[in-house]
């Protein structure tokens, strides 16, 4: 199943792999960033025991990296199309602080990579755009206990953050229309990152309970 979707991604030109060219560092960082697939397959059993290792077949170290903010986000957009409907039986620990904290050392280091390996990577900015973007939905889920499009989500942290991230922001959803590598935009994604994180961390009460329907 897993194969069979990969081939229908990349015939679409909605592969990974086809965003842009691969080098042999460009497949290593992408394993370690998890940015290989825009999908993951998994059992029923895997499922239910709402462990990310299990769910998203990851390593146990890998694992303890992940915020409980991700499995959540995930499932709040699940559509059940045959079947029982298993998402409301996953359980889903609450939400603290520290989350938002682990959330932000794994996608500020993602973002680092393309600085520090600007010159070597086939195209860094797209790793920094990727970073950036999983911090705004990330975050936004905190606040919500759902997602939503992009472009409001970017929308509803330009209103909370200064000029400078705000700024970073739209530049972003300019690149997502318009894209051209940005050596200014990878480095501005690193204080926006701080801003943002941040800003969620102390805007929020936690333990924050989450919720895999928008109220």
């Amino acid at each position: 199943m897993r194969d069979t979707i990969s081939d229908l991604e990349d015939r679409s030109g909605l592969g990974k792999r086809d965003l842009h060219r691969r080098g042999a560092l460009d497949a290593i960082v992408d394993r370690v960033t998890k940015n290989v697939r825009s999908f993951f397959v998994c059992t029923r059993g895997d499922l239910l025991s709402g462990d990310p290792a299990r769910i998203l077949e990851i390593t146990a170290l890998q694992a303890l990296f992940v915020d409980r903010v991700t499995v959540p986000s995930i499932l709040a957009s699940g559509i059940t199309i045959w079947g029982q409907d298993l998402l409301p039986h996953v359980p889903l620990p609450p939400i603290r602080r520290f989350d938002v904290a682990k959330a932000f050392f794994s996608l500020f280091n993602q973002a680092l990579i393309p600085v520090l390996a600007y010159p070597v990577l086939s195209d860094p900015t797209r790793y920094a755009m990727d970073a950036l973007k999983r911090s705004v939905q990330n975050c936004y889920f905190v606040y919500h206990s759902h997602a939503a499009h992009l472009v409001e989500e970017a929308a509803f942290f330009q209103q909370r953050l200064g000029a400078t991230a705000s700024s970073t922001l739209a530049q972003l959803m300019e690149l997502r229309t318009a894209y051209h590598p940005s050596f200014g935009f990878i480095l501005h994604c690193l204080p926006t990152l701080v801003r943002l994180h941040w800003v969620t961390a102390w805007e929020n009460h936690f333990p924050r309970e989450p919720r895999l329907a928008a109220d």
